[in-house]
């Protein structure tokens, strides 16, 4: 199967889904699939805004959380939000003898450029002049905020598992 979806306010994304099944016996079989995904970026880890109080090492910082595109995270080195894109895998047996049906699944799921909050940049007001904690300090007391965080496509994730189901009919299908 094949996947085209067109977003208003992100862009388009082509995505695709591969699976099969083939029963060797009518007690064995074995299922496979593979396919891509796509994620597109949130209303909020796009646009979202707030200020919060939050201790780090026990000192109170006022944290702005900043949209990637805002002035104030593109002055700290934020890039637009790209998708998060995804390649899927699946492999599995099916075993039937009588009324007892086991099956073993193994997955694989690898994300490409997964959305994260950034490290949390602090300021500091008596910090020398031009370094990094002054210019973010500088930065960001006119917003009455201490430190910023903002979303960014910070992290690659591969998610391995398996499972087993085992099922057992105590009724007879007629």
């Amino acid at each position: 199967a094949v996947r085209y979806e067109d977003y208003s306010d992100f862009g388009t994304n082509t995505s695709w889904k591969l699976s099969a099944r083939y029963d060797f016996t009518d007690a064995f079989a074995i299922r496979g699939a593979a396919s891509t995904g796509f994620r597109a970026p949130s209303l909020q880890q796009q646009y979202f805004t707030s200020t919060s109080i939050l201790y780090i090492d026990n000192i109170p910082y006022e944290t702005g959380t900043y949209p990637a595109t805002s002035p104030v995270a593109r002055a700290l080195g934020a890039e637009p939000l790209k998708a998060e894109t995804s390649d899927n895998y699946a492999l599995g047996v099916g075993i039937r003898r009588g009324a007892f049906e086991p099956t073993v699944a193994g997955y694989k799921i690898d994300v490409t450029d997964r959305i994260v909050l950034s490290e949390t940049l602090t300021g500091n007001p008596t910090a020398a002049p031009g370094t990094n904690a002054r210019v973010i300090y500088d930065l960001l007391s006119p917003l009455g905020a201490t430190a910023a965080r903002f979303f960014i496509n910070g992290v690659d994730t591969e998610t391995v598992g398996g499972d087993v189901v085992a099922r057992y009919r105590i009724v007879d299908e007629q």
